[in-house]
């Protein structure tokens, strides 16, 4: 018997079968996981928990069987599609980035939305969002706070935006940049849409840009109302753009505006606010600027609670006096229509407009179809010009003293307080502090 020719033959054989697997296994249709495995639970600052069911690879389309479903999203992760209401998802946001716009609308989209965004992340939603109806989106950052959004609103829309007055945006933590496009607000509504609800709170640290009329957060351009709350330790600049937008507030008004509204805006807690008005004249909180006699913006602000110490800088936008750039109210033209209650129980405001003759906080006298009141019970009001019209329903005593400014107030798209890039250790002229006795 020839052994060693034994040998060579059984060789050849397993060498033909695994030739002839490989071609095989090489027929096979390629198989592509779409998802990895579940279970990783991420804590919010909040402390809300959130469990991970599903961690998503490459792209994902979203129907009404996720209901109550939480997905991961990271580089290279998209959403496709959506197909009926979601009633409740949760959205991980994982070093995300995508070009689609997170969308909602009356038959497709997200009822309750959650977006957690993972402390140390960068993520990205280059066409923003869009919010209908009924939407509550709900967006929640880790313990630490590092995990960072930015949204960028395209054609008319705001940054995290939408359409209707009872949309809520409830921004609990994370840190955000929201910036509007074409007339849209940062945060609020979309080009002739109000702001809705929105709520920011927590450590979450929010900066909000508005273009072309629309506020830094609150309603659109030609949106003339908003609920907007601001609390607990969240840190806010918010700004009306190159255009007549509110920092916080309304929009542009004119003649193509929306009906009568109300910007209604509390401050409270040790939150931190920045707002500055759009350049060409509007209010840092409150109205932007408004130019018809037709349509009424009326304004509520409210600063602390009397027990508690936020911190405000208010900047006007805009030097034309003939405009009325006041940092706190209604700015606009004679024929401006509306009223602004504006009430300080607490904390420290710093005020300053940038029209000669025009008050840091109120209506100008010349407007004569608007009304205010202000009343201050507490706390520390630096108008930076000495003027505030009407005058304040108590008494005050007059310290002069000067006041540097705090030093979160650095720089904001260029323009620092006073219109300059500011620190801690300059002195920007705020003198004169109104002081509750």
């Amino acid at each position: 018997m020839n052994i060693s020719k034994t040998r060579r033959s059984g060789g050849r054989r397993v060498l033909a079968y695994l030739l002839t697997a490989a071609m095989v296994i090489a027929l096979l249709p390629a198989i592509t996981p779409t998802a990895r495995a579940a279970g990783m639970t991420y804590v919010s600052s909040t402390g809300n928990h959130y469990t991970v069911t599903e961690e998503v690879i490459g792209n994902r389309a979203i129907t009404v069987a996720d209901n109550n479903q939480v997905l991961e999203l990271g580089a290279g992760d998209s959403i496709t599609s959506v197909t009926g209401r979601v009633p409740n998802i949760t959205l991980i946001f994982k070093g995300y980035s995508s070009n689609d716009r997170l969308a909602s609308n009356a038959i497709n989209g997200y009822d309750n939305l959650t977006i957690y965004i993972v402390d140390g992340t960068e993520n990205e939603l280059l066409y923003g969002t869009w919010m209908q109806g009924t939407d509550s989106w709900l967006f929640e950052g880790g313990p630490l706070g590092t995990g960072k959004l930015t949204v960028t609103g395209q054609s008319q829309a705001g940054g995290i935006a939408g359409a209707g007055p009872d949309r809520t945006i409830d921004i609990a933590g994370g840190t955000i940049i929201a910036n509007g496009a074409s007339g849209g607000a940062g945060i609020g509504g979309d080009n002739n849409q109000p702001g809705g609800n929105i709520i920011i709170r927590g450590n979450a640290k929010v900066t909000a840009t508005g273009t072309s009329g629309g506020a830094g957060i609150g309603a659109g351009n030609y949106g003339t109302s908003a609920d907007i709350t601001i609390k607990d330790h969240a840190f806010v600049i918010a700004s009306g753009g190159s255009s007549d937008g509110s920092g916080v507030g309304a929009g542009y008004v004119s003649t193509s505006s929306l009906t009568t509204g109300t910007a209604n805006i509390t401050i409270s807690d040790n939150s931190v606010v920045y707002a500055q008005g759009g350049s060409s004249g509007a209010a840092a909180i409150g109205t932007g600027y408004n130019n018809t006699g037709n349509k009424t913006a009326n304004v509520n602000v409210t600063i602390g609670t009397g027990a508690d110490n936020p911190t405000v800088v208010a900047y006007a936008g805009g030097t034309k006096a003939s405009r009325y750039p006041v940092a706190i109210g209604i700015a606009g033209n004679d024929a401006a229509l509306g009223h602004a209650d504006i009430q300080i129980k607490s904390g420290t405001v710093i005020a300053e407009t940038r029209g000669a003759g025009v008050p840091d906080i109120g209506i100008p006298a010349d407007m004569t179809s608007a009304t205010a009141s202000v009343t201050i019970t507490g706390g520390s009001v630096y108008a930076v010009h000495d003027r505030i019209a009407p005058a304040p329903e108590n008494s005050y005593a007059l310290a002069l003293t000067v006041l540097n400014p705090p030093a979160f107030v650095t720089d904001v798209g260029g323009n620092g307080l006073g219109g300059a890039t500011v620190s801690a250790d300059v002195n920007v002229g705020v003198a004169n502090p109104y002081t509750y006795n």
